[in-house]
């Protein structure tokens, strides 16, 4: 008997809490419904071979663990898919989905981060030409999109593109977040 992946490993949605923050992990490589065509590669035109996509039942996994921690003083996210890349191609499904989620983030003044990771790369959408280091976060600030997607693979684009193997360490002082930028050498 074949067993799939739930039963292997268990859910692929979760959080957790630590200290005065929740964190939750999403999966958005989920296998869209039937008859769900994958989206055009905007610089080629031809379809893309992958789905990035989050299904409507973990968006409203989703809303609830986000209205039921509230209280948290910072919520962070992480996905595989970035809401906002470097690249468009590289994005989660454009469809509704991902409106949906930044629409959905908007609500919530204690989600502090949304972490992404399938671009090959360190990308940070508030301040892209910032390469060496991520300002810090003070709670009630809008949130901040990163891609961090350096720590092995492949590096595609150049060095002062963010093309460079890195990791980031988080570390949360009651409001405040700061995020040390490391690259590998």
């Amino acid at each position: 008997m074949r067993r799939g992946i739930k039963q292997v490993i268990g859910p692929a949605y979760g959080s957790f809490d630590y200290g005065n923050s929740h964190f939750i992990a999403l999966n958005s490589s989920e296998v869209p419904p039937p008859g769900t065509k994958p989206p055009p590669k905007r610089t080629t035109g031809q379809m893309e071979q992958e789905f990035s996509y989050i299904s409507p039942r973990q968006i409203s996994q989703l809303t609830a663990d986000l209205e039921a921690n509230r209280d948290k003083a910072h919520v962070f996210v992480a996905m595989h898919y970035p809401l906002k890349p470097l690249t468009a191609d590289d994005r989660l499904y454009p469809g509704h989905t991902a409106r949906e989620l930044i629409e959905l983030f908007a609500k919530y003044p204690n989600v502090s981060y949304v972490l992404a990771a399938h671009e090959h790369l360190y990308y940070n959408p508030q301040d892209s030409s910032n390469l060496t280091h991520v300002p810090a976060y003070i709670a009630g600030e809008p949130t901040r999109y990163l891609v961090s997607g350096g720590a092995g693979a492949p590096i595609w684009v150049k060095p002062d593109e963010g093309g460079f193997h890195h990791y980031l360490i988080f570390q949360v002082d009651g409001p405040r977040v700061t995020v040390a930028l490391k690259r590998l050498p």
